[in-house]
């Protein structure tokens, strides 16, 4: 193969922002029961104070009556707290305007001509792979993903046969299993 790019078989699965696939959780404190919580110190009620978002800056961010969060739990592998291993907001692939791929779809081709020309250009999508294989920013391509980039890492990958998948919706994540 050309540029020393090497055909191997792997297994892959894949995970998305949803808590079903990994330990994700994304929730909606309601209104100042949280906030009067922590001001009701001689009372031994413990609310868990929510994490900082990781999407917005801290001194741009607002307080509203409902606030969305991200937390970690500690149901399956390691703790997910909004960004990959090497700091950075995972990302599904996408394929650029002349892929086999989108060329087999013009209704949606033209749509992101139209609507999202900046979605024209393709992008690389986010690999969770064994740090001893593949290190941070090997480059991959996986038949039916597309182009990914190594950017996280999973608990559960062991081995250089073993990879996941960064998809945005859990229905998109089912279809490859």
């Amino acid at each position: 193969m050309p540029g020393g790019a090497t055909r191997r078989e792997m297994e892959t699965t894949a995970y998305c922002s949803c808590g079903k696939c990994c330990c994700w959780e994304h929730g909606l404190m309601v209104g100042p029961s949280h906030y009067l919580a922590m001001h009701l110190k001689p009372f031994s009620l413990r609310v868990r104070r929510r994490r900082s978002n990781p999407y917005q800056d801290k001194k741009k961010q607002k307080k509203f009556i409902f606030d969305r969060y991200w937390t970690a739990t500690t149901l399956q592998g390691c703790p997910y707290e909004g960004l990959t291993a090497v700091g950075e907001l995972p990302r599904q692939a996408r394929p650029g305007p002349l892929n086999a791929r989108s060329l087999r779809r013009p209704v949606v081709l033209a749509a992101r001509a139209c609507l999202f020309p900046w979605f024209l250009m393709g992008q690389t999508g986010t690999i969770a792979a064994d740090l001893d294989k593949y290190p941070f920013g090997t480059r991959m391509y996986v038949p039916g993903y597309g182009w990914g980039r190594v950017e996280d890492k999973g608990a559960a990958i062991k081995g250089e046969a073993r990879l996941d998948l960064f998809f945005h919706s859990h229905e998109a994540a089912l279809q490859v299993r």
